[in-house]
């Protein structure tokens, strides 16, 4: 279970002080690799989901960001678009964690034309640079849907 989530005052109240240009440390060495993109999600799951079934597969407490980005149209709003982006702790849970996941097949929500999910390296990489970057795609004042912070 996530100890911050998206609806949770904690999340608001980071994501407000982002907003408002405050500094929080959450800065990472230079070159390290603990952002995850995960692919090939079935569209169905929804973040708490995705969460839950990474916690089963031993990966609780490894990471401190998810963001599952769910599609923009109404027809679709309960769907995710088939790809999350997941901070861990360090480059060694990354390792950890792609290894768990690479060719790994979704329990929940199984379908057939879904491959295997595939990791790799997300372009921007840290909890910080994840965040700055969100913000600045957002207007919104609290966070994008599909976002699950964690104690950190």
């Amino acid at each position: 279970m996530p100890l911050c989530s998206s609806v949770s005052d904690t999340a608001h109240k980071l994501w407000k002080l982002i907003r408002e240009g405050q500094n929080i440390s959450m800065e990472q060495d230079e070159g390290r690799i603990t952002t995850a993109m995960l692919q090939n999600i079935p569209y169905k799951y929804t973040e708490t989901e995705l969460a839950e079934e990474l916690d089963a597969l031993g990966m609780m407490g490894t990471y401190d960001f998810l963001y599952l980005p769910v599609r923009g149209q109404r027809r679709y709003a309960e769907q995710n678009i088939g790809y999350a982006f997941v901070n861990l702790r360090s480059t060694e849970m990354f390792d950890r964690f792609a290894q768990a996941l690479h060719h790994y097949r979704f329990a929940k929500h199984r379908s057939s034309r879904i491959a295997p999910a595939r990791v790799s390296r997300a372009s921007i990489q840290g909890l910080g640079a994840n965040l700055r970057s969100l913000l600045s795609q957002s207007t919104l004042d609290a966070p994008p849907p599909g976002l699950m912070l964690f104690q950190f």
